[in-house]
């Protein structure tokens, strides 16, 4: 979703997430690439086998369909959230966007959140806020959750605690 050039910025594969990428469901990724280095990866070892770019095109291209057993309703699901694209365009709907996610981290910050990641380095995707510095703090069992999750403005956020290593260090909005 975030505008790019692929001429300008000589890129040859894009991927992205359905749900970050075009707002759709989780569940599906794509890829936006240069069919003339799609087909060259062909000689290229093999290092996966559900991940070899080239299996799959070629594939598709032989059959017209997926080469794994596909998540249909998020196939359907991604079709929609493409027409809806194309029916916003692609700088209004950045622009929407935009200014939800600079709403949800101005929100976090007049709360007293303090941003994970500093706010000229993030995508605009995702915003992460670091948990508060104190005993009390609980994100999945205390009154600070609750009343984020219920507050009738952040209903349509996807709320969730980081993980790996930093897990229960921090939160992100999606």
């Amino acid at each position: 979703m975030i505008p790019i050039d692929i001429e300008k910025d000589n890129i040859d594969f894009c991927m992205a997430s359905a749900q970050k990428g075009i707002m759709a469901m989780t569940g599906l990724s794509f890829i936006i690439g240069n069919k003339n280095e799609i087909i060259k990866s062909k000689n290229y070892p093999k290092r996966s086998y559900y991940c070899n770019l080239f299996m799959q095109y070629d594939y598709f291209e032989r059959t017209g369909e997926m080469h794994f057993t596909p998540p249909v309703q998020t196939v359907y699901a991604t079709r929609q959230a493409l027409n809806e694209y194309f029916l916003e365009g692609e700088q209004a709907k950045w622009a929407r966007h935009t200014r939800v996610y600079n709403a949800i981290y101005n929100g976090l910050e007049k709360l007293g959140f303090k941003s994970y990641i500093k706010k000229e380095l993030q995508s605009g995707l995702v915003v992460s806020a670091v948990y508060p510095d104190d005993k009390n703090w609980d994100f999945e069992k205390g009154s600070a959750y609750r009343r984020l999750y219920d507050n009738r403005a952040y209903r349509k956020f996807n709320f969730g605690t980081r993980n790996g290593r930093r897990a229960r260090k921090s939160f992100c909005l999606r």
